[in-house]
C-alpha cells in the first residue's frame, strides 16, 4: 500500500497497486472530482508532484500530449507505485464532502417513454435504498447481460423507491438495443451513486447549462432545489437543435413557479430564421453570453451535456473569471 496526498485540499489515503488512484479515493470516502472513469472526460485531471505514478495513459483530447509531458495524469487511469503527491488545481477540502457508499440495488422496469426522437425516459422501481445527491449518476445493467452503462438520475433524491433516467438512443448500441426491447417487469441492477456533480452551498446564484441528455441531472437538481426551498436565483439555459428536440417544457414552467427566482431559456441551433417561435436562436453559449453578459461572473455554473458544448461553455465562463472546481462544475457526457 502507498500513501497518496492530494493538494491543495491536503487529504491523504492509502492506495494499492491493483487499484487506480481514483478507485482508492472513492473507497476511502473522498469525493474527488470525476466523471466518466474511462479517461474520456478529463474531470479527474491532476498534476503529479512527487512519487512514482503510472503515466502510461493514452493521449486524447482529455489529456493532451503537452499535459502528459508535463507530468499530468488522469486519476481514473493512473496507478501509484510509491508514496505520491498530486495536485488538483482549485480543489478545496470543504468541497470533497463525504462520499456516499456505492451499492448495488435490484430494480424492475416500470416503463420506457419516448421523450424525443433519440431520448428515452426509463423509470425503475428500486428493490432497496439508493441514496444520492441530485446530479449524480449510476451504472445500469440489464439482467442476464454483461452490459453496464452510466446514466444520470433524473429523479430527485426524495423519490424513495424509484429512479428515472434520460437515455440517448444510439443506433446499434448495446444498451440502446436492449432498452428498445425492454418491457415493464424486466430486471436491472443499479450501481451507485457515482460522480462528483452536485450543487455546492456557496450562496451564489446558480447557472445551469445543458444539452441533450444533460437535462437529466439538471432536472434532478431543479426538483431538489424546489423541494428544499432553496432561495438562490436560478438561470437554466438548455440547447437543442430544433424544437422537436425539446421536452418537459410545461413541467419546467410549473417547477419554475416553485423557485424563488427562476428563468428558463431554450436555444435552437438549427432553427430556420424567423421560425424559432418562443425560443432563442443560436448556440447555447452564444445565447448565454448575450442574455447574461458580464453578470455571468456572479454565478456558480453547472454544465452537463456533450463535450463540444461543455468545452465551449468552459471557455466562455473562464473569460469572466469563473474557475473549474471553484465556480464551475460539469459532467461531460462521453460515449462509452
Amino acid at each position: 500500500m502507498h500513501r497518496v496526498t492530494v493538494l491543495p485540499a491536503d487529504v491523504s489515503f492509502e492506495c494499492s497497486e491493483e487499484e487506480t488512484v481514483l478507485q482508492a479515493a472513492i473507497r476511502r470516502g473522498f469525493a474527488l472530482p470525476y466523471g466518466c472513469r474511462k479517461g474520456h472526460c478529463g474531470t479527474c485531471k491532476a498534476q503529479v508532484l512527487e512519487g512514482d505514478v503510472d503515466l502510461d495513459i493514452e493521449v486524447t483530447h482529455a489529456l493532451t500530449s503537452f499535459e502528459h509531458d508535463q507530468g499530468m495524469t488522469l486519476l481514473c487511469s493512473a496507478f501509484a507505485y510509491s508514496d505520491s503527491t498530486i495536485e488538483m488545481e482549485g480543489l478545496d477540502a470543504s468541497e470533497l464532502g463525504e462520499a456516499i457508499e456505492v451499492r448495488d440495488v435490484s430494480a424492475a422496469v416500470v416503463g420506457v417513454e419516448k421523450l424525443t426522437h433519440d431520448l428515452r425516459r426509463l423509470e425503475l422501481a428500486l428493490g432497496g435504498d439508493l441514496p444520492f445527491r441530485a446530479g449524480q449518476f449510476a451504472e445500469l445493467n440489464p439482467a442476464g447481460t454483461d452490459v453496464w452503462r452510466s446514466y444520470s438520475m433524473a429523479s430527485p433524491p426524495s423519490a424513495s423507491g424509484r429512479a428515472e433516467f434520460m437515455i440517448k438512443a444510439i443506433p446499434g448500441g448495446a444498451f440502446s438495443t436492449h432498452l428498445e426491447a425492454t418491457r415493464p417487469g424486466d430486471r436491472f441492477t443499479v450501481r451507485g451513486p457515482l460522480g462528483s456533480f452536485w450543487v455546492r452551498d456557496h450562496g451564489r446564484p446558480l447557472l445551469l447549462v445543458g444539452g441533450g441528455a444533460g437535462m437529466a441531472p439538471l432536472w434532478s437538481i431543479l426538483q431538489d432545489l424546489a423541494e428544499v426551498g432553496d432561495s438562490r436565483p436560478v438561470r437554466f439555459f438548455y440547447g437543442a437543435r430544433t424544437a422537436d428536440d425539446l421536452f418537459h417544457l410545461d413541467a419546467i414552467t410549473a417547477l419554475g413557479k416553485e423557485l424563488a427566482d427562476f428563468e428558463f431559456v431554450a436555444a435552437l441551433s438549427d432553427a430556420p430564421a424567423g421560425g424559432e417561435g418562443p425560443f432563442a436562436r443560436g448556440l447555447i453559449t452564444d445565447v448565454l453570453h448575450a442574455r447574461l453578459g458580464r453578470g455571468i461572473a456572479e454565478y456558480d455554473a453547472y454544465l452537463c451535456g456533450p463535450p463540444p458544448m461543455i468545452d465551449a461553455a468552459l471557455e466562455l465562463l473562464e473569460t469572466f473569471g469563473l474557475e473549474e472546481r471553484r465556480s464551475i462544475f460539469y459532467d461531460k457526457f462521453t460515449a462509452s
